[in-house]
């Protein structure tokens, strides 16, 4: 009887184990963009399929912005919403940078759901212009070395265009590992208040380099 009785309270354990993990597993990464769908580094085409575009404006060098054609909730607020992609022949890096437009009545509501998003992962800091922003603690040299990043750039892009283009990814590499890996800043007063920005270039350009399942892992 006692036999049968640990069997069963082993068993229960193990359930309660997995359910956890599973739990886990699904959990969302409080740097990944807000709306339902979307990943840093996924292509325009495969969020067109999604959410389909109005208009598509071009920068410079394969950068682009486009606007949503129908406003999307987040955090149960209605919000217009912009993107930017970086696309070109050489590099394919996705999606990038996000710009969501709240109003002015629900700001109080967006920073509240902000504030509890972060609450574990980043402190806020202010500034005298009115915006409250929170950044990874992590740079990517916690990850990774310029050397690493110029290996993965050369195995991506090819020693050739590495070559061709020396002076301005060997400067571009070496400053790389400073960089901070996203943000999400909000203007929660003053002139244009509602306007949020999230950024996400470096989370789409290690993906780009080491691979569509890489996240931060601290």
């Amino acid at each position: 009887m006692k036999h049968k009785y640990c069997i069963f309270i082993l068993t229960a354990i193990s359930l309660l184990l997995l359910t956890g993990c599973g739990e886990s597993s699904k959990k969302e990464n409080v740097w990944d963009p807000p709306i339902e769908g979307l990943t840093w580094g996924m292509s325009s085409e495969e969020v067109k399929k999604i959410y389909p575009f109005i208009n598509e404006t071009a920068e410079k060098d394969g950068t682009f912005w486009v606007t949503l054609e129908d406003k999307i909730q987040v955090y149960g607020i209605s919000m217009e919403v912009s993107m930017s992609f970086f696309e070109s022949k050489e590099l394919m890096l996705g999606l990038q940078n996000m710009t969501l437009k709240c109003p002015e009545e629900h700001i109080g509501k967006l920073e509240k759901e902000l504030e509890k998003r972060f609450k574990d992962t980043a402190d806020p800091t202010t500034d005298e212009y009115g915006w409250i922003s929170w950044v990874t603690g992590e740079v990517i040299s916690d990850y990774y070395t310029a050397e690493q990043l110029k290996e993965a750039y050369t195995k991506r892009l090819g020693e050739e265009y590495m070559s061709a283009h020396s002076d301005y990814y060997n400067g571009y590499i070496a400053g790389l590992p400073r960089s901070y890996l996203a943000s999400y800043q909000l203007k929660y007063k003053g002139e244009d208040s509602g306007f949020m920005e999230i950024n996400g270039v470096r989370l789409a350009e290690m993906k780009y380099l080491f691979g569509e399942h890489w996240k931060i892992i601290r």
